[in-house]
C-alpha cells in the first residue's frame, strides 16, 4: 500500500516543485548537476543512480552527471558482474553521454581563473608584476606542461593559498611563490628543473654578488650586477627600503640593494613560506 501511494503522489510532488522552481506550468525545466560522484562511497554512488532512474525520472527534470565513467562502471561491474558484450552499466540511466576535451588552452584559463582568487594581502611592490593578476597568469601558462590533473593544480595552488594566508602581513611576491610551488611538482614528477624564463626574477641567486665573479666591490662587478638586474629583474628596482634588508639607513645604490642585500632573502624567504607549509600539511 505504502509503496502503490508513493507511486502516485511523488509525480505529483515533484510536478508541483518543477513549477515552484521554474515559475512555469508548462516548458519550465529542473538541471541538477551532479559533480564527482565518482569520489562518493560506491554503494552511495549506485543507490544514487537507481533513485534518478526510478523516482526523478519525471518530464521536466534533467541531471547532468560529472563523472569518472570508467570507474562507475567497474563499481557496477564487481557489484552486479559483467553486463552482455556491448552493453554497460550506466546506459540504464544515461540517454546521452559527452567527453569534453581539456586542451591547453582550457586548462589554463581554467587554473589562471582559479589563481585570481589567492588571497594576497601585501604585495611585495607596487609594479604590475607583484600582483595577483600577475601570478594567475604564470599559474595558466605552467599549468598545461605540468602534467598535473586539475585536482593536482588545486593541491599547488591550495599550497601556495596557505603560504599567502599564513603570512600575510609580510610582503610576498605572489607569482614567485605560484612559480616555486610548481617547481616543487615540476621536480617530483617530470624531473626536470622549472625555467626561469617564465619568471626571470626567480633566477636571481642568493649569493649574486659571488656569482658575478671578482674579489672586490668594483666597478667591474658592479657592472656585472648591473647587467644581471636589467636583464631579469629590473621590476626589483624602485621598491620600498624595507624590502631591501638593508642593515642601516645609508642611501645604497640601487644596484646594491638588490644585488647585494635583497638576493640572499628573496628566494629563500619565500621558499622557507612554502616549506613551512609543506610540512603541517597532513601527508
Amino acid at each position: 500500500m505504502a509503496t502503490e501511494k508513493a507511486r502516485e503522489t511523488i509525480p505529483k510532488q515533484l510536478e508541483i516543485l518543477r513549477k515552484a522552481l521554474t515559475g512555469k506550468d508548462d516548458g519550465g525545466r529542473v538541471i541538477i548537476l551532479i559533480d564527482e560522484l565518482d569520489r562518493c562511497h560506491p554503494d552511495y554512488a549506485l543507490a544514487l543512480l537507481e533513485a534518478m532512474k526510478l523516482v526523478f525520472d519525471q518530464p521536466g527534470y534533467v541531471f547532468v552527471l560529472m563523472v569518472n565513467a570508467d570507474y562507475l562502471e567497474r563499481i557496477a561491474e564487481h557489484r552486479f558482474g559483467k553486463m552482455e558484450k556491448g552493453e554497460r552499466y550506466l546506459e540504464k540511466f544515461v540517454d546521452m553521454r559527452l567527453a569534453l576535451p581539456m586542451t591547453d588552452a582550457v586548462l589554463s584559463a581554467a587554473v589562471e581563473r582559479l589563481a585570481r582568487n589567492l588571497p594576497l594581502a601585501v604585495p611585495f611592490g607596487e609594479h604590475e608584476e607583484f600582483s595577483v593578476e600577475r601570478a594567475a597568469r604564470l599559474a595558466g601558462e605552467l599549468a598545461p606542461q605540468s602534467g598535473l590533473s586539475m585536482r593536482q593544480l588545486k593541491r599547488v595552488l591550495l599550497r601556495v593559498e596557505m603560504a599567502l594566508r599564513c603570512y600575510k602581513d609580510q610582503p610576498i611576491d605572489c607569482a614567485l611563490l605560484v612559480w616555486l610551488a610548481f617547481r616543487k611538482v615540476y621536480a617530483d614528477k617530470q624531473e626536470i628543473e622549472l625555467s626561469t624564463s617564465f619568471l626571470t626574477r626567480a633566477g636571481l641567486p642568493p649569493d649574486l654578488a659571488v656569482v658575478v665573479g671578482e674579489d672586490t666591490f668594483g666597478k667591474r662587478k658592479q657592472e656585472k650586477i648591473l647587467t644581471f638586474v636589467r636583464k631579469n629583474c629590473m621590476e626589483l628596482d624602485d621598491l620600498s627600503d624595507d624590502r631591501y634588508f638593508l642593515p642601516d639607513e645609508q642611501n645604497y645604490h640601487w644596484w646594491a640593494k638588490i644585488g647585494i642585500y635583497l638576493a640572499p632573502n628573496y628566494i629563500p624567504r619565500h621558499q622557507a613560506m612554502l616549506d613551512a607549509v609543506h610540512q603541517i600539511e597532513a601527508k
